[in-house]
């Protein structure tokens, strides 16, 4: 995807006479006055402070969050130096990750006068949303830990399954509505969470394209926003973009939708499924 993004495909859209060509080319302008940097930032796995420092990339903008995963899953092992039990190593985290805010919002508690960095820091650490990351290990290690008793007979626990899943929904949907957002969202998501878990142990219900949703929802993710665009130039250059009714959006969402299913499942066969096949190897 940044090979995608960096490279002369956009232009080459950016080319067509047509409302996409005219939102592209300055947003492109934009990333060549600083593309070495850029370019750079996202290799390292840097997107989110990318994002924040320097204008967004056409089709790259969505990749703060793969690397805020990337960041997440260098960090969270190095809790497990301090101990192997992974409650410690989750309490541990949410102490660090407490202590590294308050210090960020605040530099002036340590003596140290305000860095030129340091609101750069803050707001890329912000884009990883650590209490919500928190929320997953603290329901992870609930679950492997002090809860697994509870799961050991699942059955009367299926009850929770959807009111869990409406509240992760509703929390991630509307949590600035609640008081105190910033810790009372993710301590209700981590229950829900936990609940979900708890709700779908033993559950012998699968749907093989709701499973192969999930295997290619990496490459869903990648991929959904060039095909937006792609699909949109296309609408645009045949039709035009317009206001449409009811039935003609659902179509084109239903085309988006279709078509980003079936290039995600390409990528992530020729892609993807080489790189877990190494990693299982190893």
């Amino acid at each position: 995807m940044v090979i995608v993004a960096f490279g002369p495909l956009p232009w080459l859209m950016a080319g067509v006479d047509s409302q996409v060509g005219a939102v592209l080319d300055p947003a492109l302008r934009a990333r060549d006055e600083h593309y070495d940097v850029l370019l750079l930032l996202h290799l390292l796995g840097l997107p989110n402070a990318a994002l924040v420092a320097y204008p967004g990339v056409p089709f790259a903008t969505h990749l703060w969050s793969v690397g805020a995963e990337m960041q997440f899953y260098l960090a969270w092992p190095l809790f497990f130096l301090l101990t192997r039990q992974v409650w410690t190593a989750a309490a541990a985290a949410v102490v660090v990750t407490a202590l590294v805010d308050v210090i960020l919002r605040n530099p002036g508690l340590l003596g140290v006068a305000p860095w030129s960095g340091a609101d750069l820091a803050r707001q890329t650490l912000g884009m990883i949303h650590g209490r919500y990351l928190l929320a997953g290990i603290c329901a992870a290690a609930f679950v492997s830990g002090p809860g697994a008793r509870m799961f050991a007979r699942p059955a009367p626990l299926r009850v929770l399954h959807w009111p869990a899943l409406m509240l992760i929904v509703g929390l991630l949907t509307s949590r600035h509505l609640l008081p105190a957002t910033e810790w009372v969202s993710p301590v209700l998501l981590a229950a829900a969470l936990a609940g979900l878990v708890a709700a779908r142990q033993g559950s012998a219900t699968r749907t093989s394209f709701a499973d192969h949703l999930g295997r290619i929802s990496y490459s869903v993710y990648a991929w959904h926003v060039l095909v937006i665009g792609v699909v949109a130039l296309a609408v645009d250059v045949t039709i035009g973009l317009q206001p449409w009714g009811a039935a003609p959006h659902l179509a084109l969402y239903g085309g988006v939708v279709l078509i980003t299913t079936l290039v995600a499942t390409v990528s992530f066969r020729v892609i993807e499924r080489p790189f877990l096949r190494l990693t299982a190897r190893r």
